[in-house]
């Protein structure tokens, strides 16, 4: 792990820069998705995705997600998770909030070893999230339940690349 460390810390820079020039047009069609659908409800967000009714949590809160920053540029650095916020009181709330966040975190590290460590952490709080929301009656295993979420919870990230 401390090799994979030094050496990614070496090399990082360098490959990002240049994943982020070649990918540059679909990061901003995404950033641009993304956008559109922050200014949806997550119930009907998911509805969409046609995530089973089990898995579509209702809070009687009305609520919409946005992304914070300048909406007219592509945001050049990776948002914390403090600027990752919803016109709500109560983000808490927002369906998957903790496995959003756990995925928010990938960008912030830089070797493959951490980023696949914070997906693991994003699933393993999806697979929560039911467990919890329906008191371990229900969980979540099927892929085919877990890709619409997966989606969803992509689409609700602040990530930028």
């Amino acid at each position: 792990n401390s090799v994979e460390k030094y050496v990614y810390s070496k090399l990082f820079d360098r490959l990002f820069s240049f994943y982020k020039e070649k990918y540059k047009e679909q990061d901003l069609k995404f950033h641009q998705k993304r956008k559109v659908l922050h200014t949806k409800l997550p119930v009907d967000i998911l509805k969409n995705l046609e995530v089973k009714d089990c898995f579509v949590f209702r809070d009687p809160i009305n609520f919409t997600a946005s992304i914070v920053g300048d909406s007219n540029t592509f945001p050049q650095t990776p948002r914390t998770d403090s600027e990752f916020s919803f016109r709500t009181s109560r983000r808490d709330t927002l369906p998957y909030y903790e496995a959003i966040k756990a995925l928010n975190r990938v960008e912030s590290f830089t070797t493959p070893s951490e980023k696949l460590l914070a997906l693991r952490q994003m699933f393993g709080n999806l697979k929560t999230a039911v467990v919890d929301h329906h008191g371990g009656t229900k969980e979540l295993s099927a892929m085919d339940d877990m890709l619409p979420l997966f989606i969803y919870i992509m689409g609700m990230t602040s990530l930028t690349h």
